[in-house]
């Protein structure tokens, strides 16, 4: 979960990212290395479509590293990793 604050008329800033499943918070507002602690938190967008059962909504949410990894252990099939450093 993302909360912005209010900033100028045109733009609002993000001040606090929190990880939807440990509820860790980072607060970006003040840190100088913000783009690199966005680095350690995702942000994922699913949008359902026609037929589904989920048909019409649309999720927002964040999951820290450690999070995602517990998500990802809990898949069946594992996922493929590739490095892109």
């Amino acid at each position: 979960m993302r909360k912005y604050y209010p900033g100028t008329k045109i733009v609002d800033y993000l001040g606090i990212v929190q990880c939807n499943m440990c509820g860790k918070e980072m607060d970006v507002e003040h840190d100088e290395y913000e783009e690199f602690m966005l680095d350690n938190i995702h942000e994922f967008k699913v949008g359902f479509g026609y037929g589904s059962d989920l048909d019409g909504q649309s999720w927002k949410f964040d999951l820290c590293d450690k999070c995602l990894g517990k998500l990802v252990d809990s898949f069946i099939v594992p996922v493929d990793i590739d490095r892109w450093i």
